[in-house]
């Protein structure tokens, strides 16, 4: 066949165009984690060692691994509201590189930038770089190193609970294992996603009930799809589910070699009875899911709701208009869009930043709608739904989570995990699945995702600031070595000091083998000044005092009472409650037997459990 010189002109012209669109692909990949990376190092420098809180939740997460690298047992030694997998998993850590407060915070780190990676993979499969990065960029500023309130922990470096990181890191590599298996179908795939989904359920309710609706939701997809690229059949489902099991499994039996087969069955639900009732009718748990208003938190949604619908259907007149009128719709799209982020910049107040987060459950809902109705379209083949596969996944995970706050969604507080899901998915259907559907049907969309990118940087930068605040407060050091973190100086928050003077108090006032319970709240003391406490319970807010109750509680104290006994002020306003040992349901019985068995020694601060004022009481066992 004889080549015409046209032809080996234009051939070589396609081969060099082939040649610089892999190179700009290259570079253009290298220049997206050079970026990513960046903005987590600097946001790493930015908060080093201000996330933990002193007081609140976070002394669980350094005391369980501590005891259990020590070789005490959860369940039985340490009573846990959760499951197994977290605690147990940073006590290998503790184990092997000694107990601090570094270690986690490498391993977290560590834990934090996989699933920031695992995102930018996910959302790369059936979106472009720019949304895939963007959506990785959010999750990093918006939610990785946040603090939105003055209480710390709501991160995901320090968080409250690991339960909550873990169990969302678990179910987030799920997901893009079971998108592998569309693009290269295999076992070995098949068992380490079911490995990992098996592992979510060992976290906490929320989670659990999270990872189970998403493996499941999972399934059934591929049942439902057949090519060439999936073949999912029964013996891939049994595989499936003997994998899946194994975790829990393994756990069970480990349990059995220090408890009996019944409490071993019920330590494999822990977690699951945080949802009863009693605790689920608290006020504290009603105002977290809103439903202690909920006239007035449904009004909030729906205005949020409208609002977000007003800006969307806005930068879409703008889109339409401007590829309508203009040649080059860019060229205006462009300073629009600039001079947008500058508006925001300057004046935060015209976007209820706080509140909009409010919109999201009636965004995911739809959502979930639209994608449904396009997996179970005739006329889409079944390439086409293994491409949706990963986003409806994302889409369960994001309303599963937004369940235990649907009514009060926000991005503080427990929303750095529950609320980041749905953010994530609502940022690549801004950002892609509508500039795409645009691009179709109207050849347009390039400038309103200028819009959408201008809304997106000017939010993050907004929420960035106020982290800010509470993180320029942070100077004063607590702890030693390495678990030593920064919290707000003592001359501002006046029960830092009280703290800070309680931990010296026990340093040098007790021996290194005394023991001693901080009551209702205060086990960082204990794992700071490394002194355990003699009774299982840790806590004692009305949490704890509901599921472990406070009669076995008190058997505990009587059976194996500590050296010292630390009334740590707390008020309990957000439970409904008296403060402890005043209130029948909040530790009365508990505080009565104390004094009848220790005497007083000390007072830091002010008198516990009598007003607002802090302060922590020291009482000594009478033998």
């Amino acid at each position: 066949m004889n080549v015409k010189p046209c032809d080996k002109k234009f051939f070589w012209f396609s081969e060099k165009a082939k040649l610089l669109s892999n190179n700009c692909n290259f570079y253009y990949q290298k220049l997206t984690f050079a970026l990513i990376t960046a903005i987590f190092i600097s946001l790493t420098i930015w908060s080093w060692r201000k996330w933990p809180d002193l007081l609140i939740d976070f002394g669980q997460q350094l005391y369980f691994p501590w005891q259990l690298a020590n070789g005490r047992h959860l369940y039985t030694d340490l009573a846990c509201l959760h499951g197994p997998l977290s605690q147990h998993f940073n006590a290998i850590w503790f184990y092997f590189f000694g107990p601090s407060l570094t270690i986690l915070i490498y391993i977290n780190l560590g834990i934090l930038a996989c699933v920031t990676a695992i995102i930018y993979k996910t959302m790369r499969i059936f979106s472009d770089r720019l949304t895939a990065a963007c959506c990785a960029i959010f999750f990093l500023t918006v939610f990785g190193f946040a603090q939105y309130v003055g209480i710390g922990n709501y991160n995901w470096i320090t968080p409250y609970t690991h339960e909550s990181t873990h169990g969302v890191a678990l179910i987030a590599v799920f997901i893009f294992l079971w998108s592998q298996l569309n693009i290269k179908y295999n076992r070995l795939t098949l068992a380490a996603s079911a490995f990992c989904a098996g592992l979510a359920v060992l976290t906490k309710a929320d989670t659990s009930m999270a990872a189970i609706a998403v493996a499941f939701i999972g399934v059934i997809s591929l049942f439902y799809v057949r090519t060439k690229e999936s073949s999912f059949k029964t013996a891939d489902a049994l595989l499936f589910g003997g994998i899946f099991i194994a975790p829990a499994v393994c756990f069970f039996i480990y349990f059995l070699t220090y408890m009996p087969i019944g409490r071993a069955f019920a330590a494999l639900g822990s977690g699951l009875p945080i949802i009863s009732t009693a605790i689920a009718k608290n006020t504290f748990y009603l105002h977290v899911m809103g439903l202690d208003n909920v006239s007035g938190n449904l009004t909030i949604m729906a205005q949020m709701g409208l609002l977000s619908l007003g800006l969307i259907f806005i930068a879409l007149m703008v889109d339409f208009l401007c590829h309508k009128f203009l040649k080059h719709p860019l060229r205006l799209g462009v300073p629009l869009a600039f001079a947008i982020f500058i508006i925001l910049l300057k004046q935060p107040a015209f976007i209820p930043w706080t509140k909009i987060t409010r919109a999201l459950p009636l965004a995911i809902l739809a959502a979930l709608i639209i994608f449904m109705v396009s997996f179970f379209r005739a006329q889409h083949t079944d390439k086409f739904r293994l491409k949706l596969i990963p986003m409806i996944l994302w889409i369960v995970l994001a309303l599963t989570l937004l369940v235990k706050m649907i009514l009060n969604v926000r991005f503080a507080n427990y929303g750095f995990y529950m609320a980041m899901p749905a953010a994530v998915v609502v940022v690549s259907c801004l950002l892609y699945w509508i500039p795409q559907y645009l691009q179709s049907k109207f050849n347009s969309g390039m400038v309103f995702r200028l819009l959408v990118l201008a809304f997106l940087a000017s939010g993050m930068i907004n929420y960035l600031k106020i982290s800010d605040h509470f993180y320029r407060l942070k100077d004063f050091p607590i702890g030693k070595g390495k678990d030593m973190f920064l919290t707000y100086r003592p001359e501002r928050v006046y029960p830092i000091a009280v703290m800070d003077s309680a931990i010296k108090w026990i340093e040098n006032q007790t021996p290194q083998e005394a023991t001693f319970a901080a009551l209702p709240e205060g086990i960082l003391l204990n794992y700071l000044t490394r002194r355990a406490t003699t009774i299982p319970a840790i806590n004692f807010m009305m949490t704890e005092l509901i599921l472990f109750g406070q009669n076995n509680i008190l058997a505990d104290f009587i059976s194996h009472p500590p050296d010292y006994v630390m009334f740590v002020h707390k008020d309990p306003f957000e439970f409904g409650v008296g403060y402890f040992g005043t209130d029948p349901q909040n530790g009365q019985q508990i505080m009565q037997w104390i004094y009848k068995n220790y005497i007083p020694v000390t007072i830091i601060g002010e008198e516990p459990f009598q007003s607002k004022a802090f302060g922590i009481k020291i009482l000594k066992h009478n033998i």
